[in-house]
């Protein structure tokens, strides 16, 4: 636990990695149980509201993620959508005598999330400028489909995934001189095919294919990509 436990002082932690390596999904886990057992509410104020969705999802827990940026009641951005907001506010409360801006980014990351948390598009500490892309994309319960680009230094980044029957359809693009590093977290036995054919190291733009605790990850030359995934 940090602090008292709240949710802002779990997230604030986590997302800025100062957590220990090896007590990271304790905390994780923690902070998810706190969530939880306070309905699926949001529970912070402008410093939480930049940590808290990253916190979650980062760290295995990114359908919580998006049951907290979808949520309709109050307090929520979905709950200043149901009443009529078309920008963001300065205060949860929309009746606030005071501190009720109707055009204010400071409850904006929310936007940034939907790019890094559903889309997955995150530049590389190690290659900044988006030479190298990291694509770690959430097909979270909830969504048919999603779809984010993001116009970086190199040229235009696309993430987009949609679900058809069973399978999970993931299209990319990475722009000409980049490499990405497409991260995917599946259930075992589940099967990658690109351009209709198995995804192996050594196919169509794929320079390597490995696993790492649990994750399949794969490192992708500039080019648009198809996965079906199922």
């Amino acid at each position: 636990m940090y602090g008292n436990g709240t949710q802002t002082e779990m997230s604030f932690p986590l997302h800025w990695k100062i957590v220990p390596e090896n007590m990271i999904k304790k905390i994780a886990d923690a902070l998810a149980r706190r969530v939880e057992s306070g309905s699926v509410t949001l529970d912070v104020g402008l410093l939480g509201t930049k940590t808290i969705l990253n916190a979650l999802s980062d760290n295995g827990h990114a359908e919580l993620a998006f049951k907290l940026a979808a949520k309709r009641t109050y307090p929520s951005w979905g709950w200043w959508i149901v009443n009529g907001a078309t920008t963001l506010y300065e205060n949860w409360k929309i009746d606030s005598r005071n501190d009720i801006s109707l055009n204010h980014i400071m409850f904006g990351e929310v936007g940034a999330w939907l790019y890094k948390g559903l889309g997955g598009i995150k530049p590389s500490e190690q290659s900044p400028g988006f030479k190298t892309i990291l694509l770690e994309p959430h097909f979270v319960a909830g969504l048919d489909s999603f779809a984010a680009n993001y116009d970086s230094p190199k040229g235009k980044i696309l993430s987009s995934w949609k679900r058809v029957g069973k399978a999970l359809h993931y299209n990319t693009v990475v722009p000409a001189n980049c490499f990405a590093l497409l991260k995917l977290d599946l259930p075992k036995g589940t099967s990658i095919n690109e351009d209709q054919k198995p995804v192996v190291a050594g196919s169509r733009g794929i320079i390597s294919r490995f696993n790492s605790k649990g994750k399949v990850e794969l490192k992708m030359e500039a080019g648009e990509y198809h996965f079906i995934i199922k």
